[in-house]
């Protein structure tokens, strides 16, 4: 498995902690102070401060990688939260109508895709998502990898051992041949 970030590790433990998760609980924790509206294949972002724009975005990006690479491992199954399949499509607590709210268009094609797969979705842990958090983010397959290499070792270790008492037992064998003639 790719390497964790913090946030990635703590939405893991989040995830573990309920029996099934709505995405969009988890959009509006990430667009405080914030809101996000798909309109017409559209992807909006509302801001109170403009300069936040690729942070909202970038936070979104890892948000829905994380779910789709735990998707693929079969860590979570998703399921269609939403009966209507255009559900919900603005998430976030800022109003977009409020005062000194910025309007900025998400372009990044791969951001709006993700969005509109995983936006009215929700989904329920597999036990290997919660052993892979108890094994401190270690898949089963490293487990077994780091088993293997630490019974690697001593295996070379042992025959390390046997090879040099081997060279000792004849070296005094040799001796005392030698030893005799005389």
């Amino acid at each position: 498995m790719k390497y964790l970030s913090d946030i990635e590790k703590n939405y893991i433990k989040k995830f573990c902690e309920n029996q099934s998760n709505l995405v969009a609980d988890f959009l509006y924790e990430i667009l405080k102070d914030s809101c996000i509206e798909l309109e017409n294949n559209q992807l909006n972002l509302y801001l109170t401060k403009e300069e936040d724009v690729f942070l909202y975005q970038e936070n979104m990006f890892h948000f829905f990688s994380l779910l789709q690479t735990l998707e693929e491992k079969n860590y979570i199954h998703f399921f269609r939260f939403h009966n209507d399949p255009k559900g919900e499509n603005n998430h976030g607590e800022l109003q977009k109508n409020s005062e000194g709210c910025v309007s900025y268009e998400i372009k990044d094609n791969k951001l709006i895709s993700l969005y509109k797969e995983y936006n009215n979705k929700s989904f329920f842990v597999d036990r290997k998502l919660k052993e892979f958090l108890i094994n401190g983010f270690i898949t089963e397959e490293d487990l077994k990898f780091q088993k293997t290499i630490k019974w690697t070792k001593y295996s070379v270790i042992a025959s390390i051992i046997l090879t040099a008492i081997t060279i000792v037992i004849s070296l005094f064998e040799k001796i005392n041949i030698c030893c005799c003639l005389f």
